[in-house]
């Protein structure tokens, strides 16, 4: 049984919102404001200060109960008019409503809970297991507080050890170590051997297997197909949702500068002659691999859009400006495969007097000459808007 089984068998409503408040906590800081389940809280959980979210937690008692559409949008809308309710009387000052549950939540019930919403200026969100079971794979020093759940992940652990025993069979050993891995079995072999330096050959496996995967979104980009899945033709609206990529594509490319510290590469790869974190260095990894995705998915997110004719041509240069962190991104994959590919190698090489240290950097940055055509073309749209041409 998967993490996310093992939460949606929760049935104890303490239990339940111990562990949304330690999510909530570690993925939001001081933000997050806990209130007292024990105290009359009129509906209110929790609070998030920046995004003005009022939060609702429930479990139901019985696990029966999570396939009842009746009980759960009964709960939902009655916690939800509870936040209307405190924000009308200016209670508390609420843009959004966040309901967290472990129980998926149906179209039919999300259509009711949303409508409501909407007639009482709330936003709706639910966040369901998943989210709940990722974070806890964000944040595994959590896991402690919650024995059960652990429990249920060593055991997790465990069948995946005897798969991947079956699963690195007939692997040569003589090859396990003296590379980065390029397949899941190569990888599967070089964690049951761990030789010396197998931290930075994981990381580089990692790398490798993640851009692997993402190949045909790299040939998408490339040859981007045709397609137009939503059309905008207000012009400030889509003026509007421009100017609002273009923060998140620098958003991007600013967030993977932060998780290249010596201090995050440290508690991945280990102080000098303290062995790594296998579990950190796949998570950081992750969160280079996601990061490329993450502007992939950007480029082609910006390609369905069907804007007015006025706009088209700043429509048609803003998907490029991801083609220069694509590339950068993809030659550092390449470059540190290829040095740490020598790793065995040097670590082979006889007596060393100091330990061995490999520094992994990434710098992404965005055309600044895509930059300056996307703005021309923009001032270029506005002025005809204004004056006609």
């Amino acid at each position: 049984m998967n993490l996310e089984a093992q939460i949606q068998l929760i049935t104890v409503p303490q239990e339940f919102t111990r562990l949304c408040n330690a999510v909530l906590e570690a993925e939001h800081g001081d933000d997050f404001l806990v209130i007292d389940d024990d105290q009359a809280d009129r509906g209110n959980d929790g609070y998030l200060k920046s995004k003005k979210s009022l939060i609702a937690m429930h479990c139901f008692k019985r696990v029966q109960n999570q396939a009842l559409e009746t009980e759960i949008r009964k709960k939902m809308i009655g916690d939800l008019g509870k936040a209307i309710a405190l924000k009308e009387e200016g209670i508390w000052n609420i843009d959004s409503w966040i309901f967290i549950s472990n129980y998926p939540i149906s179209e039919s019930v999300a259509r009711r809970v949303v409508q409501r919403g909407q007639t009482g200026g709330v936003e709706v969100v639910w966040r369901g297991p998943d989210f709940l079971a990722g974070a806890l794979q964000r944040h595994p020093e959590l896991r402690e507080r919650f024995p059960a759940l652990q429990a249920n992940e060593i055991s997790e652990r465990l069948r995946e050890l005897s798969k991947s025993v079956d699963a690195t069979k007939g692997i040569d050993p003589a090859v396990v170590g003296k590379r980065v891995p390029r397949t899941l079995q190569e990888k599967e072999a070089l964690l049951l051997a761990r030789p010396d330096g197998w931290e930075y050959l994981l990381f580089g496996s990692e790398l490798f297997l993640g851009k692997e995967s993402l190949e045909s979104k790299w040939h998408d980009h490339e040859i981007p197909p045709h397609r137009r899945y939503r059309e905008i033709t207000d012009v400030p609206e889509a003026a509007d949702y421009l100017s609002d990529e273009f923060k998140q594509i620098v958003g991007l490319v600013e967030a993977l500068e932060r998780i290249f510290t010596r201090e995050v590469q440290e508690q991945a790869f280990g102080p000098p002659g303290v062995e790594g974190s296998g579990s950190r260095i796949e998570h950081l990894a992750d969160r280079v691999i996601s990061t490329y995705e993450g502007i992939l998915d950007w480029a082609a997110q910006l390609r369905q859009i069907r804007p007015p004719e006025i706009l088209a041509p700043v429509f048609e240069i803003a998907p490029r400006m991801a083609d220069r962190p694509l590339h950068e991104f993809r030659e550092f994959v390449d470059d540190a495969v290829s040095q740490l590919d020598q790793i065995p190698a040097v670590l082979s090489g006889g007596d060393r007097q100091e330990p061995f240290v490999i520094e992994l950097d990434l710098h992404l940055a965005l055309d600044q000459e895509v930059m300056a055509e996307y703005h021309r073309r923009m001032k270029r749209a506005r002025r005809k808007q204004r004056w006609g041409f």
